[in-house]
């Protein structure tokens, strides 16, 4: 994924383990700083309507702690959205296919 402003792409987290990890983990960039972002699939109590709940971590604070406990890879940013993997999976997104 290039490192094109105001983008960014979430991917299904392949290293979900527990219900509490991420349904989806990726990246953003907002105002030339990278963020992870997390996702989790809920359902709204009221509507019943599906939503998908989003929390963003700076990328360098989301590699610090990853680093502290290895044992949580899926807790916020699964293996393939770090380093060489991610940009692996990414290969051959274009950020002009999102409608948005």
């Amino acid at each position: 994924m290039s490192d094109k402003d105001m983008s960014g792409a979430i991917f299904p987290n392949d290293y979900k383990e527990k219900e509490s990890h991420p349904d989806m983990t990726g990246t953003i960039m907002v105002g030339g700083q990278k963020y992870a972002v997390s996702g989790w699939n809920n359902t709204a109590q009221k509507s019943g309507k599906q939503y998908i709940g989003l929390r963003f971590e700076r990328w360098e604070d989301a590699m610090a702690r990853r680093e502290k406990t290895p044992a949580a890879t899926g807790a916020t940013i699964g293996a393939k959205q770090s380093g060489a993997d991610y940009n692996e999976q990414t290969r051959g997104f274009d950020e002009d296919d999102i409608p948005f």
